[in-house]
């Protein structure tokens, strides 16, 4: 069953939302009920600043879903979302709610920098052997400048250094269908907007595809 999502300004604003194979959207007041195929996940890619955040409350608001964060996660293990703590145990915690999310079939979205690109191919390989079958990753290939600016009006900032080296490592190792994505779409900045750089049709033929073997 696809997906019925309400044209709110929220949907309007939001390209990752009518990119998103197999919706139909709706003008009638109501929340939409239906979801994507189980076993989604949507997997965000980009700097401090780039407005990963953002994009993953709209997707929530409009999907029935849920958001695994592993900012949310060291707050809740470590009692502050600055502790980095161990990785294993963020992880161990992450697996059991990606897990909680399997089972009950709703839409899981990870909102993580997903930088690195070992790290981010060892994450993708952990979320298939979860049982994941359908992995969409969303890149928002912001400017360095514009997410320093965004992260100085942050009440909890990211430390400027920490914030370009992730950029130089999306820059030497940028996301691909290579770590493990069924699909990738890029999103650009274009004045206040995010377009659609790339990814399209690689992602409606991959829907296709996933129907089809469903």
């Amino acid at each position: 069953m696809f997906p019925a999502i309400l044209l709110t300004p929220e949907t309007q604003r939001s390209p990752l939302l009518r990119q998103i194979p197999g919706i139909t959207y709706t003008q009638t007041p109501k929340r939409a009920s239906r979801q994507l195929s189980p076993k989604t996940l949507i997997f965000l890619i980009g700097i401090p600043g780039s407005g990963k955040s953002s994009q993953a409350s709209y997707l929530h608001q409009n999907f029935d879903s849920e958001i695994i964060s592993p900012d949310r996660l060291r707050q809740q293990l470590f009692g502050d979302v600055q502790i980095q703590g161990s990785w294993g145990r963020i992880w161990q915690q992450a697996g059991r709610e990606l897990r909680r999310i399997l089972q009950s079939e709703k839409l899981a979205i990870y909102d993580a920098t997903n930088a690195r690109c070992r790290h981010r191919r060892q994450t993708l390989a952990c979320c298939r052997a979860l049982g994941f079958q359908q992995i969409i990753g969303i890149w928002l290939d912001i400017p360095l400048e514009v997410c320093l600016q965004r992260n100085q009006g942050r009440d909890r900032q990211v430390p400027e250094i920490v914030i370009k080296n992730m950029s130089q490592a999306l820059q030497q190792n940028p996301p691909s269908l290579a770590d493990g994505l069924d699909c990738l779409q890029r999103y650009i900045l274009v004045g206040e907007k995010l377009i659609l750089r790339s990814g399209a049709g690689a992602l409606s033929r991959a829907y296709r595809t996933f129907r089809e073997q469903k």
